[in-house]
């Protein structure tokens, strides 16, 4: 899987408190093949590809400054989250016929709750090491028709 994105935020700070908001939006390539609606050997079946290639997140966070100068960040964050996945399913055999194909393509929303530690390089620029849990529903797909 390979994630890249970027993000924007604004945070507040109250003696050794820090409290903000962030935005952040992010692409990946990351997706599954399986064979899927299978029964049995004997039941047609179809390959089906899927996988999420977008998630953005929208969250608070509260945290407490420490450290030489109080350059350093330990923190907490939560809010909404959304996701758009893509997918394929290819029906394997059709008697015959041509393959049919369904193409899905869908957003989620869902919740994210995350924690890390962040290091201010300067006033403007920093780094960071996060841990973010994102959770969403499950989908429903409608599949090609078979024989």
């Amino acid at each position: 899987m390979l994630l890249a994105g970027g993000q924007i935020g604004y945070n507040w700070q109250k003696n050794g408190w820090v409290f903000g908001v962030e935005l952040d939006a992010s692409g990946a390539v990351s997706d599954g093949t399986n064979t899927c609606l299978a029964a049995s050997g004997f039941v047609v079946s179809a390959n089906c590809k899927a996988g999420p290639n977008v998630f953005a997140t929208g969250t608070g966070r509260v945290g407490y400054a420490f450290g030489a100068l109080g350059r350093t960040l330990a923190y907490l964050k939560g809010g909404v989250a959304w996701q758009n996945n893509r997918g394929d399913v290819v029906n394997n055999f059709e008697g015959g016929a041509p393959q049919e194909k369904t193409h899905f393509d869908y957003g989620r929303l869902g919740g994210v709750i995350g924690l890390g530690v962040e290091q201010a390089l300067t006033s403007a620029w920093s780094v960071n090491v996060e841990y973010d849990y994102l959770h969403f529903g499950g989908p429903s797909v409608a599949t090609p028709p078979t024989v």
